[in-house]
């Protein structure tokens, strides 16, 4: 649930409520989550609260920062810092960055970055590891309309997969991503 809008013609904002639900017998992870971000010009502020991360009792906060600009009439570089703080991660912060390419090719949304961190210790399960990630995606359907997709972030985190621990929990496009880590 969300709402996105624009301030002035430079600065938008863009306000979602996830609710992130796991299924499994086993599993008792579901989370709610608050995403608030303002967009002026190129440039993307985010700031993520989890209250009770994974149903643990404690707090996810996570601040990003993203400048995408066109360097040509398809294709975009795409810059992010993030930053994952909070009660759930407080002996395990860390920082994520990115470096890539996206656009449109053929119908479809195709882009592929380097994505690097600075998580350190031997129990990470490679989540350590720098990673060359390739995602080709197609929307087939969807609520949102065509002219405002470009303006809503929630769109993006809805429908395309963009970290490792979260999955949407409504996805109408069809991914493809292929991992080479060094």
């Amino acid at each position: 649930v969300g709402r996105y809008g624009d301030i002035t013609d430079n600065l938008s904002y863009d306000a979602t409520l996830y609710y992130f639900q796991y299924h499994g017998e086993n599993y008792d992870i579901d989370y709610a989550e608050l995403d608030l971000s303002l967009s002026y010009q190129n440039f993307t502020a985010l700031y993520a609260y989890a209250p009770d991360y994974i149903n643990e009792g404690d707090d996810y906060q996570y601040i990003a920062l993203d400048y995408s600009t066109a360097i040509t009439n398809n294709v975009n570089l795409d810059l992010h810092g993030g930053y994952t703080f909070g009660d759930a991660y407080k002996h395990a912060e860390y920082s994520d960055y990115s470096i890539g390419v996206s656009g449109n090719a053929v119908g479809l949304d195709l882009s592929v970055a380097y994505l690097f961190n600075d998580i350190d210790g031997a129990t990470t399960d490679d989540y350590d590891d720098n990673a060359v990630v390739f995602k080709a995606s197609r929307t087939f359907w969807s609520f949102i309309p065509l002219q405002d997709r470009a303006k809503s972030r929630s769109f993006d985190r809805l429908f395309r997969f963009n970290s490792v621990d979260k999955a949407p929990l409504i996805n109408l496009n069809t991914s493809v991503e292929t991992q080479t880590r060094h």
